[in-house]
């Protein structure tokens, strides 16, 4: 059986899309038997850790595999199992995340993939993937060659891996507590980011748009931060995330008055109705006094 992540080499040199025919071939290979299951290669006989699947090779390899590929090896006739451990590398969903492939995390979360799984390494431990991403983190000045690292990809996945998968309480003050033995000196700056943004989900305080998700300004300013809601426990990348998601956040936002009034916009744009209507009164009685 080919390997699956051969396929994509018969796109015209040059070309970084894949084409209509680079997903025809991968679902004629699918419905002919291909199994996206299978092991590519296989450790020692009898090592725990298992093999590498096709699935998880998909999202290991950064630009062997783009989205439409792995949209079609998700649709549930293909029975493609997300939380195949691939050794020292956990599953797709890990890879997915080291490498920057955001979209790609979107679809993997959607078909059920877990933000909890646990696996066990080499050295007889254990790996969270919240552990593992945060890990790349700490020491990203030794992964010089991690495009995912130089463009920041990765601060943007672990955000996501936070948000979009809601990992249990106790994998996330694991990873804050591993973290936190390192050494300062040979903490990274995205070490730092992601410690922050550990230490902000534990704590309930916002590290990431609660929209989109994203760690940016919509400006894309990276100097500035995201403007946090009057209530304090969400954060939005711009007015327009907050106008979005404002319906849904409504009945949970403790920073509309009583009285009514719409919460204050991203950045202070706007205030609450309560504090217009309170600076009218004072306008108001300002001019009866003159």
């Amino acid at each position: 059986m080919p390997h699956v992540y051969g396929l994509p080499q018969i796109r015209k040199k040059g070309d970084a899309s894949t084409s209509s025919i680079d997903v025809e071939l991968f679902r004629l290979l699918l419905e002919h038997g291909f199994d996206l299951n299978e092991d590519v290669y296989q450790y020692a006989p009898n090592d725990e850790r298992g093999g590498s699947s096709h699935i998880t090779r998909m999202a290991f390899e950064r630009d062997c595999c783009d989205n439409a590929l792995m949209k079609v090896a998700l649709e549930p006739q293909y029975n493609a199992i997300v939380d195949k451990c691939d050794g020292e590398n956990g599953t797709a969903l890990s890879q997915a995340a080291v490498h920057g492939k955001l979209e790609m995390m979107d679809l993997l979360l959607a078909a059920g993939a877990s933000a909890s799984f646990v696996w066990p390494s080499q050295k007889g431990q254990r790996y969270s993937l919240v552990l593992f991403v945060t890990a790349k983190l700490i020491y990203s000045n030794f992964e010089e060659k991690n495009a995912a690292i130089k463009d920041g990809s990765i601060v943007e996945a672990l955000a996501k891996l936070l948000h979009k998968g809601k990992p249990d309480t106790a994998l996330v003050e694991e990873a804050l507590d591993k973290s936190k033995q390192v050494r300062k000196s040979d903490v990274s700056p995205g070490g730092r980011v992601a410690i922050q943004f550990l230490e902000n989900y534990l704590a309930g305080q916002p590290y990431c748009c609660d929209f989109c998700g994203t760690t940016k300004r919509e400006d894309g300013d990276k100097a500035k931060y995201l403007q946090t809601c009057t209530c304090e426990s969400v954060a939005y990348c711009g007015s327009a995330c907050q106008r979005s998601a404002w319906r849904a956040h409504r009945g949970a936002c403790g920073g509309v008055p009583d009285g009514g009034g719409t919460a204050a916009e991203v950045g202070g744009q706007k205030k609450s109705a309560d504090e217009k209507g309170n600076k009218g009164r004072k306008g108001r009685k300002k001019g009866k006094r003159g």
